[in-house]
């Protein structure tokens, strides 16, 4: 299996032979009554061309271990993309985890950042073409989609309602 070397976690290249069980149970799961989240990292390339590769690295390590830990046995975490993660989740817990997932990456996020950056709220990027512009320290979005009240019939449609709420910013 290809890991994210940053975080250790399962992307989404390659399926072995070994995770066709796995994916079976997180359908079966699925069907009975899940959530899946897509959790955002904003403003992650901005702050990567300010901080560099090492400290933005130790964010999304530190991130996947703060979503890890806040999973059950049952739960699935995978990464998508650089600054992307997806979870599913039973139903009933996926609203206080997503608040809880909020708030301990707002606070995770402070411990990146220098003081004075903090107290300004932003970071500046600079670019070859523009002059310095303020950037938003990073923040995390996270979509949710539940099969409670919409039956999903396959798995592109589930990823198309997800990414429309992650790109409508609901």
């Amino acid at each position: 299996m290809t890991l994210y070397f940053y975080t250790f976690l399962p992307n989404d290249k390659i399926v072995m032979k070994s995770q066709i069980p796995g994916a079976i149970i997180v359908s079966i799961v699925w069907y009975i009554c899940s959530t899946l989240f897509g959790l955002y990292i904003n403003y992650f390339d901005a702050y990567k061309n300010v901080y560099g590769e090492l400290a933005s690295e130790k964010m999304l390590q530190a991130y996947s271990a703060v979503i890890s830990t806040a999973l059950s046995g049952y739960d699935y975490l995978g990464q998508l993309g650089t600054d992307d993660f997806i979870v599913i989740t039973n139903s009933m817990m996926a609203e206080k985890l997503a608040a809880y997932l909020t708030h301990a990456f707002d606070l995770l996020a402070q411990k990146f950042y220098t003081e004075q950056d903090l107290k300004q709220g932003y970071i500046m990027m600079s670019d070859d073409d523009i002059e310095e512009t303020p950037v938003p320290i990073v923040t995390t979005s996270i979509a949710l989609v539940s099969n409670e009240y919409k039956k999903y019939t396959n798995l592109k449609e589930l990823m198309t309602d997800l990414l429309i709420l992650h790109k409508s910013g609901i």
